[in-house]
């Protein structure tokens, strides 16, 4: 388990167009039952016309005791929604044991979250990007 993954993550793909800023913030806790690191970091975009506010959250769990497939499974499944920003998911095939692709649309923004699943090792990446702009009532 990273004992910093802000500093151990290798975003080779996100690096290409985002920088990252100097006020990531990293965590750790560990448990006899689950380890758990995380990582937060404000994104620079490089074109300098992208005015659009980004974050990033990586997330590792470990889970040491219990089998985390029945919840990962329940997480992953579609959602639907009356109310409340519009949730797609989608089964990403070929990563892991399962994963999932989920896009939060909340009208100022959206958050893109990418989740995989392999033995008791739980990964996650959440981009959130806050345009600004709002979005009328209906």
């Amino acid at each position: 388990m990273s004992g910093n993954l802000c500093a151990d993550a290798e975003m080779a793909a996100v690096s290409v167009v985002y920088d990252r800023s100097d006020d990531s913030t990293h965590g750790e806790h560990r448990h006899r039952a689950m380890d758990v690191a995380e990582c937060n970091a404000s994104l620079i975009a490089k074109r300098a016309d992208d005015p659009v506010s980004r974050t990033l959250t990586i997330r590792l769990k470990l889970h040491k005791v219990t089998d985390p497939r029945a919840e990962f499974e329940a997480n992953g499944e579609a959602v639907e929604t009356t109310t409340g920003p519009k949730i797609v998911k989608t089964p990403v095939e070929g990563l892991g044991e399962r994963a999932y692709f989920e896009v939060i649309d909340y009208g100022s923004g959206a958050v893109v979250i990418l989740m995989a699943l392999d033995g008791g090792a739980e990964f996650s990446l959440d981009l959130t990007a806050d345009t600004g702009r709002t979005v009328p009532s209906q």
